[in-house]
């Protein structure tokens, strides 16, 4: 009778643990980010091995997951998608340079809504729709004005933010970044920001690409609020669709100046007229690509799924800025190594792809990360 009031006595204990520790707020990201001690668990990793030996990736456009979690890599270069299983498996080759249906034109973005993923192709002017599982279901045509869509977002109303990247080929300033929003049938209603920028320019028939360009950077939390800057300063504006509201964010940072050898590299996988360079770079490639004093102050931000927003300064960084939803800093959290990534995508919420580069070997891997306590 003894053991069995003992064994009661020892149950209630267990409950009444159970539930002060139920009663018990689970922390915030907002507070986690405080303490610096955010982890970024590794989810999946695709290893340059897994690619077949034809397949390389050579430009990576966009990376999604379909509701089973396979995986569809973008090659805007080799104009087609890579899918893999969510174990990372390579599965199939989708599309293949061409015009009709189910080919491909440069596609330089690439985003799924509803199960269906939106491809969209610069040389075609077009949508490609396919369905989760990638097989093609019909094309949407675009008028040529669109020029380089690099990123769409949808609005919960239906509305497609766009981002356009466009050409002018003249001026101080011949190309121009732009965000609009569209309908859902891809119909312009307005212009949200533009601004002309110089990302390339043409010197003796020759396109020459400028060293770290003013880059439109953007991201959509998914329900109101959008945020958007150009890399040249740490200036942000958090737009609210509920609202309407504005809010600009001015951050101070200390700037990062650019290496003999960054300069160096810069050149190093340049062609010119046709031949790669080896040795002497031409007077005429130094004197037509200024480097700016300082490096850009952020080339990448993404929501969490609290709605902060995570900024990271400079690739291979070693640590990102936090802001909150309201647009307050909040912190500088510091990455390991293995974190400090040459691109980072943020599809949606608290996962990372990561995309690294072995200078050495110049071995690829893309290594998925989830955000975590």
């Amino acid at each position: 009778m003894k053991k069995i009031a003992i064994l009661i006595i020892l149950l209630f204990l267990i409950a009444s643990l159970s539930l002060m520790a139920s009663d018990e707020k689970p922390q915030s990201l907002k507070e986690i980010y405080k303490t610096g001690k955010v982890r970024f668990v590794e989810q999946l990793r695709i290893p340059g091995a897994s690619f077949p030996e034809d397949k390389l990736i050579r430009y990576i456009g966009g990376i999604i997951e379909n509701i089973e979690g396979d995986v569809f890599i973008l090659d805007t270069d080799s104009h087609h998608i890579l899918k893999f299983d969510s174990k990372g498996k390579y599965l199939k080759t989708i599309g293949r340079e061409g015009q009709g249906p189910g080919d491909f034109s440069i596609p330089t973005s690439m985003t799924i809504k509803n199960d269906h993923i939106y491809v969209y192709e610069f040389g075609n002017y077009r949508f490609s729709v396919l369905d989760n599982q990638g097989k093609f279901l019909k094309i949407i045509k675009t008028k040529q004005a669109f020029g380089w869509v690099r990123k769409l977002a949808w609005l919960p109303n239906g509305d497609v933010v766009m981002e356009h990247f466009r050409n002018h080929r003249t001026g101080e300033n011949p190309q121009e970044s732009l965000l609009n929003l569209y309908t859902k049938d891809f119909k312009f209603k307005k212009t949200l920001v533009s601004k002309r920028i110089k990302h390339f320019i043409y010197v003796q028939t020759v396109m020459l690409r400028q060293p770290y360009p003013d880059t439109l950077i953007w991201d959509w939390d998914g329900i109101s609020k959008l945020v958007y800057g150009f890399s040249r300063t740490f200036q942000l504006t958090l737009f609210d669709f509920s609202s309407g509201k504005k809010k600009i964010i001015d951050h101070k940072y200390e700037p990062v100046g650019i290496t003999q050898q960054e300069k160096d590299e810069f050149f190093k996988d340049y062609n010119w007229e046709g031949k790669r360079l080896k040795g002497k770079v031409p007077k005429v490639m130094i004197d037509n690509s200024p480097f700016p004093e300082h490096k850009p102050p952020f080339f990448n931000m993404a929501f969490d799924h609290e709605g902060n927003l995570i900024v990271f300064p400079l690739e291979k960084s070693s640590f990102f800025y936090v802001f909150h939803k309201s647009g307050e800093f909040l912190t500088r959290v510091d990455l390991p190594v293995a974190l400090r990534a040459d691109v980072i995508f943020n599809p949606r919420g608290n996962d990372f792809w990561f995309y690294h580069i072995n200078e050495e070997n110049e071995d690829k891997q893309i290594i998925k990360y989830k955000l975590t306590r």
